[in-house]
């Protein structure tokens, strides 16, 4: 039976000439069994792909270091329905 590599990032599908490939031969990618990670920031809602294996330290757009803390982002949806119902007088849901 042959064993196919699939690449988790690519999605490419090759026959590895060894047991355990280093990287992907399309994307050559060194993480390419490890699924993609979809991350977004709290404070500022930007989405990007994790690299590597480590969580990052802050985001990479707006560089703070609670962009996994879901109380902002609680925090600043609240807000906006508030500033919503003050200038409509309806709450947004």
């Amino acid at each position: 039976m042959i064993t196919l590599g699939v690449c988790k990032r690519c999605k490419y599908a090759w026959k590895p000439r060894g047991e355990k490939p280093k990287i992907c031969p399309n994307c050559k990618s060194r993480y390419w069994n490890i699924k993609k990670k979809k991350l977004v920031c709290s404070s500022c809602g930007h989405k990007w792909i994790q690299k590597g294996k480590k969580k990052p330290k802050c985001c990479p757009n707006c560089c703070s270091g609670n962009w996994e803390n879901n109380e902002v982002s609680d925090l600043k949806k609240m807000t906006k329905r508030i500033e919503s119902f003050t200038k409509t007088g309806e709450w947004l849901d």
